[in-house]
């Protein structure tokens, strides 16, 4: 700990535990994206429609937070997400075109007819993802966990699927994938 924080603190803190106790484990929390806030360019809407939604064409959200965040019908084209926290996020119907989504965290995601074409999800986890009816037309998903994820009636035209991980997968004809378990 450095000697500052310690002379603000008025006692030195032994371990992480003492320190969280001194300044509360909410001082060190990097809150979720929610409707009505602004992340690095990209605000969010309350209830967004096809008229009213999220517009972060071309931003660089990389590590952001939106876990949980409603990107219904956003437009995320050409947006940097690379490690990005979209576990549980409401991406239906939302723009990724040409997104970088590399390493992004899209746990149990909902992207239900969202549009992947030509974004780069290498090494993205889309463990229990909802991609059904999903355009991931030229996408590469080298080396992504698919995991439980549903691809019912996605469009995988020329996507690369090198290295990605199958395993309890419903593929775009409705069958279950166990190639990678």
């Amino acid at each position: 700990m450095s000697q500052s924080l310690v002379r603000r603190l008025g006692t030195p803190a032994a371990s992480t535990a003492a320190l969280l106790t001194m300044l509360g484990a909410a001082a060190f929390l990097v809150p979720a994206a929610s409707a009505g806030r602004t992340v690095r360019g990209c605000k969010l809407v309350s209830h967004p429609t096809i008229q009213h939604h999220a517009s972060c064409a071309g931003e660089d959200l990389s590590g952001a937070d939106f876990s949980r965040a409603n990107l219904s019908f956003g437009d995320l084209t050409h947006a940097n997400l690379s490690g990005a926290n979209l576990f549980r996020a409401n991406l239906h119907h939302a723009n990724l075109s040409q997104a970088i989504l590399t390493g992004a965290h899209l746990g149990r995601a909902n992207l239900t007819r969202a549009d992947l074409t030509n974004a780069d999800l290498s090494h993205a986890s889309l463990s229990r993802a909802n991609l059904s009816r999903a355009n991931l037309s030229h996408a590469d998903l080298s080396k992504a966990n698919l995991s439980r994820a549903n691809l019912r009636n996605a469009d995988l035209t020329d996507a690369n699927l090198s290295h990605a991980k199958f395993c309890h997968t419903t593929t775009p004809s409705g069958h279950v994938s166990n190639s990678g378990c």
